[in-house]
């Protein structure tokens, strides 16, 4: 069981803490690398593909706030290089691949 601590609120709703820390930290991995490549990563909100979450809420996966990043690999996030879904794409990005600049 979690403690009152374990609990905190991050994009206006509550969410465990280490899952908090974990999205705080994916604001700063502003890019994909895969050998020379370096690509900016696309924030939520700015996609341009079919899976695109209308409205102003969050990310119904990760919990990203709009102009936020998702977390590495979300299943809604795009891919800065083919624009499909970053997951399932053949660009072969890992969650590793999430980078500083």
């Amino acid at each position: 069981m979690m403690s009152p601590e374990d609990i905190v609120i991050y994009n206006g709703v509550e969410m465990r803490r280490d899952y908090a820390e974990s999205l705080a930290e994916a604001q700063t991995l502003t890019h994909y690398r895969s050998g020379d490549d370096l690509r900016s990563r696309i924030r939520f909100g700015d996609e341009t593909y079919p899976m695109v979450t209308h409205g102003s809420g969050l990310c119904p996966c990760c919990d990203a706030a709009r102009s936020q990043l998702h977390e590495p690999l979300c299943e809604r996030e795009q891919c800065p290089r083919c624009f499909q879904q970053v997951m399932s794409c053949d660009c072969d990005y890992l969650t590793d691949s999430a980078c500083h600049s």
